[in-house]
């Protein structure tokens, strides 16, 4: 049996993750679990919501159980960011699968570090009014927008009431956070999704993905829930598979071509 851990996104609990629940295969445990400030059931917010230790210890029985267990972490959106900053420094999961970003939130191509400050201050005039445009905002590739909406609204009810504290040092993870380090020499066998019309990953970033799902934006657990699963299996058996018969992460280029050249992937991931 195989742990899957899957991590929410900024402002979204883990209630965003039921719509998979009919469509996961026997033989994978599946956790989503809620971090620290977040969702109906969550435990209190850290005392420092920036400290990445005080985050690695309240997160570390969820995230590193049973050491006889396989465990593979399904990140999305800020929460494969923060996944992937957790993996430096409480020891990596067998696998990591980061879904909906690149190795930073913010680019050129896409959203840029202007659009995000905006949103933070928009955030801090009036955070509920913020959090709502947001919800639309990430929404707004999806196949059918506002029946995606309003279905993640129903999966949210009842309300939570994320602390917004918690919220603020979310934007500015996505603001700062870099973890190019991760895509280049990844800590543990390590894959990338998103969804083929993202609004909120640059085009070149979207294209360098491992597998992009079809008719679907930043929220394919909304849109295509089968297809995200099929994916995150599919990818989460292939980084295992490749683990056990090497004993070391999943290999991707590192060194530079001749004459410095950037290879397709990191010129994709240049800001």
């Amino acid at each position: 049996m195989t742990r899957l851990v899957l991590l929410s996104g900024w402002a979204i609990d883990a209630r965003v993750f039921a719509p998979l629940a009919p469509h996961w295969s026997q033989g994978w445990e599946v956790h989503a679990i809620d971090w620290p400030g977040m969702g109906t059931k969550s435990s209190s917010p850290l005392a420092d919501p920036g400290s990445i230790s005080q985050l690695a210890e309240a997160m570390s029985p969820e995230l590193l159980p049973d050491q006889d267990t396989s465990v593979v972490w399904v990140g999305w959106s800020l929460g494969a960011l923060q996944a992937a900053a957790l993996a430096r420094v409480m020891g990596p999961p067998d696998a990591l699968v980061l879904i909906g970003m690149g190795p930073t939130f913010c680019h050129p191509a896409g959203v840029s570090q202007q659009a995000l400050a905006d949103f933070n201050s928009a955030f801090h005039r009036d955070p509920d009014r913020a959090v709502e445009h947001f919800l639309r905002w990430q929404l707004s590739a999806e196949p059918e927008p506002r029946p995606s909406l309003a279905s993640l609204k129903a999966l949210l009810r009842p309300q939570a009431q994320a602390d917004h504290a918690t919220l603020a040092q979310g934007l500015s993870t996505l603001a700062q956070e870099d973890i190019h380090d991760v895509f280049l020499k990844p800590p543990c066998p390590t894959a990338t999704l998103c969804g083929h019309d993202d609004p909120l990953m640059a085009p070149a970033v979207r294209h360098a993905a491992d597998e992009r799902i079809a008719a679907s934006g930043h929220c394919p657990m909304l849109s295509q829930p089968q297809r995200l699963v099929e994916a995150v299996e599919r990818q989460a058996q292939r980084l295992l598979a490749h683990r056990q018969s090497t004993g070391h992460g999943y290999p991707r280029q590192t060194s530079r071509p001749e004459r410095d050249r950037p290879t397709p992937r990191e010129a994709a991931w240049q800001r």
